[in-house]
């Protein structure tokens, strides 16, 4: 049986002229290193799951880093629209432990990067919104993976930076990388806003289901 696998990552980004945060909102605040266990649970307190994504065992994390900013996506943490106005230089996936039943260690994985806020958190008529796909990155089973650069993968989806409007709060901003049977490249959604799917709150979850991607991973400290 081939395994299919996810990670997951969650950023938040501050749109121009922040307003605050929103009654009963909360912003991730994590002092340490998370378990997967722990991640996923962070991610259901996030609305993640089920909303953006199924409900899924991770194991994966997924690394994500702009080396012109010097920054990374971690889970929830804070952004600037300046810090990932490029296209990140480095990902990688991980394995928490070393894994190897049922396993190709030769898998290539798809990432996506998705905005469930778009325009707003409590206004989804473009939600959601592509901003990233790409494909051919690869994961070492249970050990550290050397992130690959640019020259190394292959856009599906053009990067759009994040621009969330003004007014508007924090945006979840969430990668996904995922692996199927299939040898052929996922399509690209017809086009940015809802994925092409032409329902509000619809995306990466349907755009996934399309070309028989599942996922089951999750995301960094």
């Amino acid at each position: 049986m081939h395994l299919h696998l996810i990670s997951f990552l969650l950023l938040l980004l501050a749109a121009s002229n922040y307003a605050g945060p929103l009654a009963g909102q909360t912003v991730l605040g994590l002092p340490r290193p998370l378990s997967l266990s722990e991640v996923k649970q962070e991610l259901i307190k996030a609305e993640i799951i089920p909303s953006v994504i199924d409900d899924f065992e991770p194991l994966y994390y997924l690394d994500v880093e702009w080396t012109n900013s010097h920054q990374s996506a971690k889970l929830g943490n804070h952004l600037s629209p300046s810090d990932v106005k490029s296209k990140p230089a480095k990902i990688g996936l991980r394995a928490e432990y070393a894994v190897t039943d049922n396993i190709n260690h030769h898998t290539s994985f798809t990432v996506a990067m998705t905005d469930p806020d778009a325009p707003s958190h409590w206004d989804n008529k473009w939600s959601q919104f592509c901003h990233w796909i790409v494909s051919n990155v690869s994961a070492v089973h249970g050990r550290s993976l050397d992130k690959q650069g640019p020259a190394e993968l292959k856009d599906i989806m053009k990067y759009k930076p994040p621009s969330p409007p003004p007014k508007t709060w924090y945006h979840r901003y969430v990668f996904i990388a995922f692996s199927s049977n299939s040898t052929h490249a996922p399509s690209k959604p017809k086009e940015r806003k809802k994925w092409g799917t032409g329902k509000p709150g619809h995306g990466v979850q349907d755009w996934a289901k399309d070309n028989g991607l599942v996922p089951v991973g999750k995301n960094p400290r």
